[in-house]
């Protein structure tokens, strides 16, 4: 059947369309990460403002003096984490060309049997020591982009302001919201939106407490073995817990491969350390801490963080998993439920793929 013209330009108009929405959204990236993050944050702190509330504390007293508290525990932990990490940072700094010196001795052992790898590392000796030598005016300069950067604290400030006014008056911002909706759709957004902000609250501070408890274990135990810079290396340990899958791997290679400067053993036992940390969380932590409503695929949280990293940077990776636990509270309650279709409805489907058998007629009969 042929296209009408009427037909092609419907579609024309809407993949340009999409084009132009597509090139907004990217110019306006910066605008939607922090509106994100004002989400984010007011859906974490909506409770104790609410309990507030409920005790004849007024949200516009209650707003502010919940995000108060929250930056002032920020402010302290700041004080008393910031300048032993920079001392260790510092010192780090200053032992990468014995770091290099050891890795290259160990290089010239292992290669012996193979004189042409020896002299590619010989060429290039001269080139990486310089390197290292001036890896701390580099660190630096990368410390002035940092200040920079945050000297945009601009940004920062509204966040915190819109928070404070998303935290008091709420209910307008939900009322425009529902009145844009048609009145079947109110009930299961309103669903979708609550199932979102009790995932965010389980998502954040989840991740803050079995950041906080892997963060403290690994600095002891790389204490223990003689790894430094521990303290720095537990740092990245917390941080990437707010990355699944993809942060605590990150985070274990830099230890690794400093452990493995120690001695090989060293790296074994870290080795050990990181896993034993693993299966830690696994078995004990996120059944107690983390939501059965929290679990992703390892492959989809993979891709969203890569996605939104390579889109919008640590920001975006940070936003990940609200994001997918948006998307999969509103395709729930939005798609699934009116259908009335559950994950096991799909199981023979994905049964029939995973095994790679086909299904005779008469099963397809039975199972309808």
């Amino acid at each position: 059947m042929p296209i009408r013209v009427r037909d092609l330009l419907k579609i024309i108009v809407i993949v340009f369309a999409l084009v132009l929405l597509i090139r907004f959204l990217g110019e306006i990236a910066r605008i939607l990460l922090l509106v994100a993050l004002v989400i984010l944050f007011s859906m974490m702190l909506t409770p104790p403002v609410s309990w507030m509330e409920r005790h004849r504390v007024p949200r516009a007293i209650g707003g502010p003096l919940v995000v108060l508290a929250v930056l002032g525990l920020f402010t302290l932990l700041m004080i008393w984490m910031v300048p032993p990490l920079i001392e260790q940072l510092s010192l780090f700094v200053g032992n990468l060309p014995a770091y290099w010196n050891q890795t290259q001795a160990w290089l010239l052992d292992t290669t012996e049997p193979y004189p042409r790898a020896r002299e590619v590392l010989t060429a290039n000796e001269a080139i990486i020591t310089r390197v290292l030598t001036q890896a701390g005016a580099v660190l630096y300069q990368a410390g002035q982009w940092t200040l920079a950067i945050l000297g945009g604290l601009a940004g920062v400030v509204l966040v915190v302001i819109m928070t404070v006014f998303t935290l008091i008056k709420p209910r307008p911002l939900l009322n425009g919201l529902f009145a844009m909706l048609p009145e079947e759709k109110r009930q299961p957004v309103s669903n979708a939106l609550l199932r979102t902000a009790q995932q965010m609250r389980v998502y954040a501070w989840s991740s803050l407490l079995v950041g906080l408890v892997n963060g403290v274990i690994v600095w002891i135990g790389l204490s223990f073995l003689g790894v430094e810079p521990a303290l720095l290396l537990a740092a990245l340990v917390f941080f990437g817990e707010f990355f699944p899958y993809v942060g605590p791997i990150a985070a274990a290679i830099p230890a690794i491969i400093l452990a493995f400067l120690v001695s090989p053993l060293s790296a074994l036992w870290t080795l050990f350390l990181y896993l034993g940390i693993q299966q830690l969380e696994a078995s004990v932590l996120s059944p107690l801490i983390v939501s059965r409503q929290m679990k992703f695929h390892p492959l989809s949280v993979a891709f969203t963080i890569l996605a939104l990293g390579e889109l919008y940077g640590v920001l975006g990776a940070f936003l990940a998993i609200p994001v997918l636990a948006t998307i999969k509270a509103f395709y729930e309650e939005l798609v699934l439920k009116p259908r009335q279709i559950g994950e096991k409805d799909m199981e023979p489907y994905a049964n029939h793929v995973v095994q790679a058998q086909p299904r005779d007629e008469q099963q397809q009969a039975e199972e309808s």
